[in-house]
């Protein structure tokens, strides 16, 4: 899937397990910058 995230910063809250590991490990896979709160 392309999001176009590349270069992007994004804020996860909760995403040190379940659904929130799940969505940070794709937005780290679509080149985004990534913030885990």
């Amino acid at each position: 899937m392309d999001l176009e995230l590349g270069g992007k910063s994004v804020i996860v809250t909760g995403g040190a397990s379940n659904i929130g590991r799940a969505i940070t490990l794709g937005f780290a896979r679509e080149g985004a910058n990534i913030t885990v709160a």
